[in-house]
């Protein structure tokens, strides 16, 4: 199973949890696009209340040149911005990065290949706090600069580590929904358990846990459970 989203404003899955996982983090997923929506098409996003104190980063899509985006905001409030080029159909992606310093670029991985990144826009400052930051899947901009990607989401799940060459191979070859546990902070279980049936409209009465925390996922904008399988659970 997954969750479909349709590219609207405000549809998301929003987490009470999303604080600083330190300068090292690695971000990864399974997603299966049917289109580059315009603006920023938004996987998964660490949002705070105000940018430059708890804003952490972005995994998005754009329309502009067809690409995958990664995104991270510094204290200043600076965004830096890195894209690669990707299209529509299921991919497996992993994001590494090092916020330490702000001449570090990420490394991003497309179906288990390191990939060439290009950088956007360079950030300046340094790492956000992160201290009031949430997570969403999608996004819950009322504007059209951001808003939820359209496709599905297999799974996410994010490190406060910096995943391996190997690991991260491992990973896509296995189809292994959370490919480890060592450094694993977010999870969210994506998949159904008899709630809601293929097709069906998530409600704020079907909140999805982290599977790290506990915390539950709330859905806004009437995001669906799709029937995508190609993962598994175990491991």
């Amino acid at each position: 199973m997954a969750i479909g989203f349709t590219g609207a404003n405000i549809q998301n899955i929003t987490y009470p949890v999303g604080g600083t996982t330190g300068t090292l983090k690695s971000i990864t997923g399974w997603v299966n696009i049917t289109s580059f929506v315009a603006g920023a098409g938004v996987i998964i996003e660490q949002e705070g209340t105000s940018l430059g104190t708890d804003e952490g980063f972005f995994v998005y899509t754009a329309n502009t040149d067809s690409t995958f985006r990664f995104a991270s905001i510094t204290s200043s409030g600076a965004t830096g911005t890195w894209s690669t080029p990707l299209t529509t159909g299921r991919h497996h992606f992993v994001v590494t990065y090092d916020a330490g310093s702000v001449s570090n670029d990420p490394i991003i991985y497309l179906d288990g290949t390191s990939v060439t990144v290009t950088e956007n826009v360079t950030p300046t400052g340094s790492i956000a706090s992160g201290s009031n930051s949430k997570y969403l899947l999608g996004d819950n901009s009322a504007g059209t600069g951001n808003i939820a990607f359209d496709g599905n989401i297999l799974s996410i799940a994010i490190y406060n580590r910096i995943l391996s060459t190997t690991e991260i191979t491992e990973a896509y070859n296995s189809k292994l929904a959370i490919p480890t546990y060592r450094g694993l902070v977010f999870a969210p279980q994506l998949h159904s358990r008899g709630e809601v049936g293929e097709g069906g409209t998530l409600t704020a009465s079907h909140t999805i846990a982290d599977g790290v925390s506990g915390a539950l996922g709330t859905p806004s904008g009437s995001p669906t459970y799709k029937g995508d399988a190609v993962l598994t659970y175990g491991g």
